[in-house]
């Protein structure tokens, strides 16, 4: 419902570019006939379940704004259980889940930078020219096209979750320690795993790749109703 209502009441792709630019972050703002809002830094973040239907049926519109390429989707495969199979999750998890993200709550109360050390740029690297050669891959799908650039800075990005949480449930796990903000090799090979997961599933939901007839876009005859204009 939520994405079958963006733009239903606006023209121009208006409710796309706000999220967008709330997605982006800075700062926002907006006049309104009663007055005007405005958001010093924004930092908007969307997330729930849909079912694989919708997303398919998202993936055969044209993504002229590159916002389906920002959303990250898992659809695990549907496993059946017996009503006996379901079991309480351990207290102990429990307490463990909460007391990480209060770990991390805790730990940007001020601004943390994050950085790759010495070796995770290289890991990076790679990971990036390999996207790219990807994308030279499947010269004519603009949506496969735009997944995989905005790959590109999902990498930067996703390190830096993978380590956070890493280190929000060593803090909670080892007692205080001090927070640690340089981004490892080893933590960009993981991110890289989930990144491909995640790439491969939204590529799997779409429809079937388009491919132009270059042939006949060369042939010259092609062109040559088009002569008499010039």
């Amino acid at each position: 419902m939520f994405f079958q209502l963006i733009d239903h009441y606006k023209t121009g792709s208006l409710d796309r570019k706000t999220l967008l630019s709330l997605y982006g972050g800075g700062e926002w703002s907006r006049e309104f006939k009663n007055g005007s809002a405005s958001v010093k830094s924004t930092a908007a973040q969307i997330a729930g379940y849909i079912q694989p239907f919708y997303v398919c049926k998202m993936a055969e519109e044209e993504d002229v704004n590159a916002f389906n390429d920002r959303y990250v989707i898992v659809c695990p495969k549907e496993k059946e259980s017996m009503f006996d199979d379901y079991v309480d999750l351990p207290e102990q998890y429990r307490q463990s889940l909460g007391s990480t993200f209060q770990k991390i709550h805790e730990a940007h109360q001020t601004p943390k930078e994050y950085k790759f050390n010495k070796l995770g740029p290289e890991s990076f690297k790679f990971y990036h020219d390999d996207l790219v050669t990807r994308k030279r891959d499947v010269p004519d799908d603009e949506n496969r096209r735009g997944i995989l650039s905005k790959a590109k800075g999902q990498t930067a990005s996703l390190p830096m979750i993978v380590h956070v949480l890493q280190q929000g449930f060593a803090a909670t796990t080892q007692g205080d320690l001090e927070w640690n903000t340089e981004i490892d090799g080893t933590t960009m090979e993981y991110a890289k795993a989930i990144l491909n997961y995640l790439i491969a599933q939204k590529l799997e939901l779409m429809p079937p790749k388009i491919r132009l007839n270059l042939a006949k876009l060369n042939n010259f005859e092609h062109f040559i109703p088009f002569l008499k204009y010039y």
